[in-house]
């Protein structure tokens, strides 16, 4: 049968290639995961928040759920189409729309957003990362759970050694979330791409800082799953969702909430935790550019 690709990212049409053969790495209701050349895609049902490996139908999560893929299915990617197991998702006419614009903001930008993002957090209740950061979490949640408390020890020690200008060792604390959490896509790895969007918009003073723990996250990767190493490989290379990018504008609090509240379980909510933890200590008086 056929089916329509309305959207992909600039990443995803960079891939499009006559002949490229790939494999089926999972299914889901409402998504296949597929690996063409080492890289992992997602096609995604209609409505589905547009991601650097993504490729968008107008299909229902009904409807992508009725489908007979599989894992292990072959996949055939043209620059018309994609190819699996009969079915056809066509990419003619697909919009593709850029995902690569995270910058360096000015400090007044950086202030107001990070207020709005604080007051989007404290709105939120996914009990992932966003317990650490909403001020009317009950901490005694955070004590009885492994994870939180874990990642709350080594944010604290990262924000400790950045006070001291010590930038390996506060690389060295934070690369510790990697793989942390349940899930596809685990809270620290969807916090350190949040951080690393944070960084690029803070530059100055924290560059090295930048630098230094994307050495880490690279040197780490194998340390979490196919799913969550496409989305940090992608962050290494400054490629975010549109939600991300959309924090330029700096929009007002209830549309940070709704665009990254739709984003997964929790894994929008846990990203956009990060931004905030780089932006907190960014406007904190607390070290010299």
């Amino acid at each position: 049968m056929n089916h329509k690709i309305y959207q992909l990212s600039d990443f995803s049409a960079c891939f499009l290639d006559f002949g490229s053969i790939g494999i089926v790495h999972s299914v889901y209701r409402k998504t296949i995961n597929f690996i063409i050349n080492r890289q992992l895609f997602s096609i995604q049902a209609s409505g589905s928040p547009l991601s650097p490996i993504s490729f968008l139908t107008e299909m229902t999560c009904d409807e992508m759920a009725e489908l007979s893929i599989a894992k292990g299915d072959c996949v055939i990617l043209t620059a018309s189409s994609i190819q699996i197991r009969g079915e056809v998702f066509s990419l003619i006419d697909a919009d593709v729309v850029p995902l690569s614009r995270v910058c360096e903001l000015p400090d007044s930008d950086l202030l107001s957003l990070q207020q709005n993002i604080d007051l989007a957090v404290s709105h939120s209740h996914t009990i992932g990362f966003d317990t650490l950061f909403r001020h009317d979490a009950d901490r005694s949640s955070i004590r009885e759970s492994p994870v939180l408390s874990y990642a709350l020890r080594f944010m604290s020690e990262c924000s400790a050694h950045l006070a001291k200008k010590e930038d390996e060792n506060a690389a060295a604390a934070l690369i510790r979330l990697i793989g942390l959490g349940p899930g596809l896509t685990p809270s620290g790895d969807d916090f350190l791409c949040g951080v690393l969007a944070g960084l690029t918009m803070c530059g100055g003073c924290l560059a090295r800082f930048a630098v230094l723990l994307k050495e880490q996250i690279t040197q780490n990767l194998q340390n979490t799953n196919d799913i969550s190493r496409a989305f940090l490989e992608c962050a290494l290379q400054n490629r975010y969702s549109a939600a991300v990018n959309a924090l330029l504008d700096i929009p007002c609090a209830e549309e940070i909430l709704a665009s990254f509240g739709q984003i997964g379980h929790s894994s929008g909510i846990d990203t956009l935790c990060g931004v905030l933890y780089i932006l907190q200590f960014k406007n904190t008086p607390k070290r010299s550019a």
